[in-house]
């Protein structure tokens, strides 16, 4: 089926887009229609880290993702106030390009062209535990309000299943 609302934004201030869709998202869960599924993406924390790099160590990626956290409560406490199930997820992990030995940087070359030429200091997309590691969050009838850590390996595929088998059932 077509979604029934559609809100795409994109300007040169990624914080402004992401407040923009997070603001947009709780304008449609206020307004009690009901949704039985809502997707949103929020680009800004991946492209800060392309610009800095997918790294601890990098200070600008940590103070976008605190910025995006702090913004998501608002959001995160109308979810649970209208009981919805909650996943949030990372589409892949990531690195500093400065970081790839030197046959890794190769790998990478090899496999985007275009994307190693790029000036990005952080980059994905490689066989390496960096880049296949993601953090998911799941919240609600999606795992039975139990209130655990899962300690399983989740690859961002695993979403896609989890969320078939929940509405399976």
């Amino acid at each position: 089926k077509d979604a029934k609302y559609k809100d795409y934004i994109e300007t040169d201030d990624i914080y402004m887009n992401d407040i923009y869709i997070i603001n947009k998202t709780i304008e449609r869960i206020s307004k009690n229609e009901m949704n039985i599924f809502i997707f949103m993406y929020l680009c800004g924390i991946d492209k800060t880290g392309h610009i800095y790099g997918f790294s601890v160590q990098c200070n600008e990626y940590i103070e976008y993702i605190e910025k995006i956290d702090k913004l998501l409560k608002k959001l995160i406490d109308v979810l649970i106030l209208n009981n919805y199930s909650i996943i949030i997820s990372t589409d892949h992990g990531g690195s500093n390009k400065k970081d790839l030995n030197e046959y890794q940087h190769n790998i990478f070359s090899s496999i985007y062209p275009i994307k190693s030429k790029q000036i990005c200091n952080g980059i994905h997309g490689l066989e390496i535990p960096q880049h296949k590691r993601v953090f998911q969050i799941y919240y609600g009838d999606i795992v039975n309000k139990e209130t655990k850590e899962l300690l399983d390996k989740k690859l961002s595929t695993d979403i896609y299943f989890d969320i078939i088998n929940y509405y399976k059932s």
